[in-house]
């Protein structure tokens, strides 16, 4: 028994050591959200550069109120999983008016995007199947698809010609392709226009991420796909993003639905989302359909932030996108936790972020500009982030 023991402290200590000495360690912090760009630490203000609430709808009164409203409808909770007595007619009025409007039969709710994406590769993806995602996608796909019996490969970064060896390779059989709408770590789009022909060209499924993209852009925030004006046989939507509130929902035909309905073994063993969640989202879908205004000063935000940074000649922003997303990419994890010290020291909130979350060598700051940042927060990033790369003689 003592010999078990050790064996377990070891591993443990090791693993600890492993992460520690690779500068790659992780903590989280206790903080508290004054707002969907200000955070406060142990008593400190912060500008928040890290979170994902695009167009701050977390802190919408007319969300905030509806949610309210549903917990004194419909209490806290669920109670069971939908398949059971979870499922409530608020949940089926979400999924309605979702699919209403992004154009597809139907629209199933999960209780996280990391849910939705492991439930279609764990209940689609069998044995002599094959899986194609973009190297760049994120780990909810690749964990699953990675752990599934299906065979599985990925294309090189918004490549074209590498999707189309792949498919090529592997004609007439059952195969999907994945893709972000937004890429997550890079903000950049996928070539979703050119993705769509190839799978179309090979009779394979696509399915898009757009967590990242829903709520942003496209007519009335409809995404990347509207976009791109295409219909991907699965589309995932997160609410834990432009919606400000958490969850997501799996966007397919009526077949896919029922299908998933039986073989998602995710869904039919958790818990539904609370009723008062599915209240609060309405109001949200409500307010992304009439955001044109927040849409467009995200926009220009971002535009402020590519000329602030060009004017400030900062060689490590060169990696500009059209979303919200603006990574620094650093390199070594040493470097950057020192950059994110610096502009925490600041009282600026930017997390480092290293391997295995993005690919060894590029570990960067993921700056995400939001509606919400006023030009002087944005301005005092600019100009910390200057004088960091003043003060240290680092080469990109």
């Amino acid at each position: 028994m003592k010999r078990v023991k050790n064996i377990w402290e070891s591993f443990l200590t090791n693993s600890i050591k492993s992460r520690k000495k690779e500068n790659n360690w992780r903590t989280r912090n206790s903080i508290q959200m004054k707002s969907s760009t200000k955070i406060i630490f142990k008593n400190q203000e912060y500008i928040s550069f890290s979170g994902n609430d695009y167009l701050g709808l977390s802190f919408n009164e007319d969300v905030k109120n509806a949610w309210k409203a549903g917990i004194n409808q419909y209490g806290n909770g669920s109670s069971s999983s939908g398949h059971i007595v979870g499922y409530s007619e608020v949940h089926r009025t979400l999924e309605e008016k979702l699919s209403q409007w992004l154009g597809y039969q139907e629209a199933l709710l999960f209780s996280s995007g990391y849910m939705a994406n492991q439930s279609i590769v764990f209940s689609l993806m069998k044995k002599r199947d094959s899986i194609f995602a973009d190297k760049m996608s994120h780990a909810s796909f690749t964990e699953a698809s990675m752990l599934s019996q299906a065979n599985f490969k990925r294309f090189a970064h918004n490549c074209i010609s590498s999707l189309h060896l792949l498919l090529k390779k592997h004609s007439g059989k059952k195969n999907l392709v994945f893709t972000e709408g937004v890429f997550s770590m890079d903000g950049d789009f996928a070539s979703l226009k050119l993705i769509h022909e190839e799978s179309k060209n090979h009779n394979a499924y696509l399915m898009v991420d757009d967590a990242h993209g829903i709520g942003l852009f496209g007519e009335e925030g409809k995404g990347s796909c509207n976009v791109f004006q295409i219909h991907p046989e699965i589309l995932m939507i997160g609410f834990g993003k432009s919606f400000g509130i958490c969850g997501a929902a799996i966007l397919c035909s009526s077949k896919m639905k029922n299908y998933l309905l039986n073989y998602s073994r995710s869904l039919i063993y958790s818990t539904m989302m609370p009723p008062s969640q599915a209240v609060a989202l309405l109001e949200s879908l409500r307010q992304i359909k009439r955001s044109n205004n927040l849409r467009k000063k995200l926009k220009i935000n971002v535009e402020f932030f590519k000329k602030m940074t060009k004017d400030s000649q900062i060689s490590f922003l060169s990696n500009f996108s059209e979303s919200g997303i603006q990574p620094i990419i650093v390199g070594d994890n040493q470097k950057c936790l020192e950059l994110s010290k610096f502009l925490f020291q600041n009282n600026i909130w930017v997390q480092a972020i290293r391997p295995p979350t993005v690919p060894f060598g590029t570990s960067r700051l993921r700056i995400v500009i939001t509606a919400n940042h006023t030009f002087d927060e944005i301005k005092k990033l600019v100009y910390s982030l200057r004088d960091f790369f003043d003060q240290n003689e680092y080469k990109k």
